[in-house]
């Protein structure tokens, strides 16, 4: 007898603008393109509803009340459209906005949780200010909405331990799913023709993508490059948001003007062009939730070079030479390792081959339908 297919309506909230790209963009496209085997007699039914203001919109607050007028929106938006949606299963792609949660009482609700950055910094567990009374009013809604969850998709292992340690959820309701490489990248690195290592080399350059975020080090990246500067004629190329004041003078102080390139912004194929092209990744992160940019990296043949931080040693493996962020000289070393032997910078990369198969959209479907299936009880 042949099974009947069975249907499960998935309502994705999204707590981005729409017309933003940046990772929570990419994840909750990942999740409409949820690959269905063929074998399963569940067929998800996926849809959107984005709670966020437009990007258009939000470009006309002053830049210090923007933050605040962002959560204002969603609060807004959720008490009016939220209760009336109908739907087997919410799911809240982004934690850091699990606040959400509290229009959804009685209804089923998965949330991922991406990192806690918020909450390690107001419990000073980074060099850095902790968040004002009304940031720490909003990450304490956040994680009573994390603890209203049926399910918690944590990225990663570190991030499910964040969640246990340092904001009390019940590990029983965690379920660690590593996000797969994002499918557009994917998708252009197979129309790329390949390169080897050794005309990547002559390119000369070294890469590093990111935000200003102080968890991403980028006055690091800087003074890393500044130790092999000094023995090397290699440039970097810094891929994200445009440089801050303080980014710029550090730059001037080490005498590395002319060296150092900033592309600001870049789509997807520019930075598929810079992967490629680039002789090594620096990433040196203090902290990341997931990590995309390594495994984005091993998948264009790209060697790498980060830290041990968080999820990091999780995601890349063998496959990258890693130490503390905060060894830059160690850190320059292991980019010098990388750049003047040739055999070394192979092994990375076929090492890099290898991990990336286990971040695929088809173990990442898998997994997420299970969640899905578990909730419904089906």
């Amino acid at each position: 007898m042949e099974l009947r297919q069975q249907h499960l309506n998935i309502v994705l909230i999204e707590t981005v603008p729409i017309d933003m790209q940046g990772s929570m963009t990419v994840y909750t496209d990942m999740l409409l393109r949820l690959p269905d085997s063929g074998k399963s007699a569940i067929k998800l039914n996926m849809y959107r509803i984005n709670l966020a203001p437009s990007l258009r919109l939000l470009n006309y607050i002053p830049h210090l009340l923007r933050n605040w007028f962002l959560h204002a929106w969603i609060m807004v938006s959720a008490f009016f459209r939220l209760p009336i949606a109908e739907c087997d299963v919410f799911h809240i792609t982004d934690g850091s906005c699990a606040y959400v949660a509290s229009r959804l009482k009685g209804r089923t609700l998965v949330t991922s949780s991406h990192d806690v950055i918020p909450l390690l910094q107001s419990q000073k567990k980074f060099s850095v200010a902790p968040p004002g009374f009304s940031g720490s009013w909003l990450i304490d809604r956040s994680i009573r909405g994390l603890k209203h969850s049926d399910v918690i998709i944590s990225v990663s292992h570190n991030t499910k331990k964040d969640l246990i340690d340092s904001a009390g959820v019940f590990s029983g309701k965690i379920r660690v799913i590593h996000s797969a490489i994002p499918l557009k990248m994917v998708e252009i690195a197979k129309a790329l023709p390949g390169k080897s290592w050794i005309e990547k080399r002559g390119e000369s350059y070294i890469f590093h993508i990111g935000n200003n975020g102080f968890y991403k080090n980028r006055e690091g990246v800087v003074r890393i490059f500044s130790l092999m500067a000094k023995k090397s004629e290699v440039r970097l190329k810094m891929a994200g948001p445009a440089p801050g004041n303080e980014l710029k003078t550090l730059i001037n102080r080490c005498g590395l003007s002319g060296r150092v390139e900033f592309i600001v912004d870049p789509d997807n194929c520019e930075i598929a062009d810079l992967y490629n092209n680039a002789s090594l990744l620096l990433f040196p992160s203090l902290y990341e939730g997931f990590g995309w940019p390594p495994l984005e990296a091993m998948l264009f043949g790209c060697p790498v070079v980060c830290s041990n931080a968080a999820s990091l040693p999780e995601v890349v493996g063998n496959a990258a030479l890693t130490c503390s962020a905060d060894d830059e000289t160690r850190m320059a070393d292991n980019c010098a390792m990388i750049l003047n032997d040739e055999v070394l910078a192979e092994k990375m990369i076929q090492r890099g081959y290898a991990q990336i198969k286990k971040f695929n959209i088809e173990n990442m479907s898998r997994e997420v339908r299970q969640v899905y299936r578990c909730v419904c009880k089906v």
